[in-house]
């Protein structure tokens, strides 16, 4: 009879009783407890734990130290929907509510986001049908910086002067629209310039020279045109 068996799921070596002598048989079952208190269900350790063997009664930590995990490869999320809100001061919590479950974002200002509305995204609140305007008024040359992040800006031009655009970049749909409020275009041309080698129309400048004119120049994404309609 062999002097030991090895299991089947964590191979432990166990000594055969009766054959195996006792030195041995004590080492075999102190490096076999000892894998035991090592127990992890890595390849060798053990069986793979079913998810009908898995509770999770408390926070999940995906950041135990400094070092934070993602939650990866998820193919989706599937939300328990809450037939009652959960407040808002539950900040960064992403859920379905109500009866129709929809999304909702607590933010970290204690905001509560209604993401979805009755199978649509939710326009409720949001400025979709607003461009962004710089509310300060041109009265010089100026030129518009893309951090600004404005799309509309209204000149008052006391004398001629230019308005220079950023440079084009490979993200399309980028536009400015420039708009004379004074009504002197017709005697201070507004001039719109393209940064080198950018075009506009396939021209170095574009000029405003209509009181109360204005243009709006479209990045068309590929690095040189600016279109304008």
């Amino acid at each position: 009879m062999a002097t030991t068996s090895t299991t089947t799921n964590m191979l432990l070596v166990l000594p055969t009783p009766g054959v195996q002598l006792g030195p041995t048989w004590a080492s075999n079952l102190n490096t076999a407890f000892n894998l035991i208190d090592e127990h992890d269900h890595t390849s060798g350790k053990g069986k793979k734990i079913g998810v009908a063997a898995i509770t999770i009664d408390a926070d999940l930590d995906f950041k135990p130290s400094t070092t934070a995990y993602p939650a990866s490869n998820l193919s989706y999320l599937n939300f328990t929907n809450q037939s009652t809100l959960y407040a808002a001061t539950l900040n960064f919590r992403l859920f379905s509510g109500l009866a129709d479950g929809d999304l909702y974002w607590n933010d970290g200002a204690d905001r509560q986001i209604k993401i979805t509305s009755g199978g649509s995204v939710n326009a409720s609140g949001v400025q979709a049908n607003r461009f962004a305007l710089r509310t300060t008024e041109i009265t010089g040359t100026y030129t518009i910086l893309e951090p600004d992040g404005k799309s509309i800006y209204l000149v008052n031009p006391g004398t001629a002067f230019a308005v220079n655009l950023p440079v084009a970049d490979s993200t399309e749909g980028r536009f400015y629209v420039i708009k004379d409020i004074g009504g002197t275009a017709a005697t201070n041309n507004i001039t719109v310039t393209a940064a080198v080698p950018n075009t506009i129309d396939g021209a170095a400048t574009y000029a405003i020279s209509s009181n109360y004119g204005s243009a709006t120049f479209i990045n068309r994404g590929n690095s040189v045109n600016w279109d304008v309609i």
